[in-house]
């Protein structure tokens, strides 16, 4: 989202990534330490040693979190990673030119997708405040494209259960929830998105109100 979308300005705090490897923990870990060891000529330094744990386990879609010390700049922090496996992006990815490099990056409809399938699986008192901005900013100023949207829904849940959740105005609307919205706010002060959540969810839900039930926007 950073990379693609600064224009939000929304702090990274971890990078996520679709891996096309085969799920196996120990085999990531052999090409992650290759990787991790290549120097590129950006100054960063990688710690021989890092942290892998499998995540998402019960899933369709289960995960690996990465998390490897590098030295940057003359000071040591921590690069947090989660791999995401068995999880084929549609649409296809696009290139993405940033910073001297060419990416492959899923689209926007993708992102959409997957954030509101989170925001599902998570349910109404734990919705994280950080993908609900992301599905306002993508559906505003991202170039997602409806159809697309409702066609990169079905791939990974379906509209139905879309409906019967995040399509519905009360699924946003929980106090505990909504806290982490007050907390974003607070943290991300450049974050290009209304503070009040309720304009937030009724835009949202405005745009998404083809793809649902009518009843399912009240």
């Amino acid at each position: 989202m950073r990379l693609a979308h600064p224009a939000m300005g929304r702090t990274a705090r971890d990078v996520d990534l679709l891996c096309a490897l085969p799920f196996d923990e120990a085999s990531v870990r052999d090409v992650l330490a290759a990787v991790l060891q290549r120097d590129v000529g950006d100054g960063v330094r990688f710690a021989e040693r890092f942290r892998t744990d499998a995540i998402w386990t019960e899933t369709a879609h289960p995960g690996i979190r990465v998390m490897a010390p590098a030295l940057a700049e003359g000071r040591w922090g921590e690069v947090h990673v989660d791999l995401t496996f068995q999880l084929p992006p549609w649409p296809r990815p696009h290139r993405l030119q940033t910073e001297g490099m060419s990416l492959a990056a899923c689209r926007p409809e993708t992102l959409v997708a997957r954030k509101l399938t989170v925001s599902e699986g998570l349910g109404p008192q734990a919705w994280r405040a950080k993908d609900l901005a992301d599905v306002w900013w993508l559906l505003h100023h991202g170039g997602a494209e409806l159809s697309a949207v409702g066609q990169a829904i079905e791939q990974v849940s379906s509209l139905q259960r879309l409906a019967e959740g995040p399509g519905r105005a009360a699924f946003w609307r929980q106090p505990r929830a909504l806290c982490g919205w007050a907390r974003l706010g607070q943290h991300q002060r450049g974050l290009a998105v209304p503070r009040d959540p309720e304009v937030v969810v009724g835009d949202v839900l405005s745009r998404l109100a083809p793809l649902i039930p009518e009843e399912a926007c009240r």
